[in-house]
């Protein structure tokens, strides 16, 4: 024991420099430490900010079951627009119409033919023709760009811009 008495006489100043050393280096980390606590204290509470929960583990629970609604709202969405497309595809999608005169003594080009096509190129052609003394309107149908009748040379030329352009 008395050795180390002597030690620590003879060495004294040592000792006490290198223990005010150690504190030292304790104090700075422990502020380094505290610093990052801060952070990591402000992070926590910017993500807890606004909610009842008071633990992550609740607030997580709460994100998660937040996310499988929405997935699930996605999917109902998803097959909603899916069905949208199928049903749109038979809505008229092409149209095209062509005037002209119908009989040569005839001016102004009063007579038409307009198709009318969904995406299968099903639908129908209006065809109006313009007389002196009368007019007369035909509806012919058309599936899948075939004609059920015989077709005009002008609802002909309608028939193929309406198919051609989509």
């Amino acid at each position: 024991m008395k050795e180390i008495i002597g030690i620590v006489n003879k060495y004294n100043v040592e000792i006490i420099l290198g223990l005010v050393g150690f504190t030292f280096l304790m104090f700075i980390f422990n502020l380094s430490n505290r610093i990052k606590i801060s952070k990591i204290t402000s992070k926590y509470n910017k993500l807890v900010n606004g909610s009842d929960k008071n633990n992550v583990e609740d607030l997580l629970m709460e994100v998660n079951l937040g996310m499988d609604k929405l997935t699930n709202e996605i999917n109902i969405t998803q097959r909603d627009i899916k069905d949208l497309e199928n049903k749109s595809s038979f809505a008229i999608q092409k149209l095209e119409a062509i005037r002209y005169d119908a009989f040569d003594e005839m001016g102004s080009e009063q007579s038409f033919s307009v198709a009318m096509l969904d995406d299968h190129n099903t639908g129908i052609i209006i065809t109006n023709i313009f007389g002196r003394d009368y007019n007369s309107s035909f509806i012919k149908p058309i599936k899948k760009g075939i004609p059920d009748y015989k077709l005009s040379v002008e609802e002909t030329q309608v028939l193929d811009r309406a198919t051609k352009d989509n």
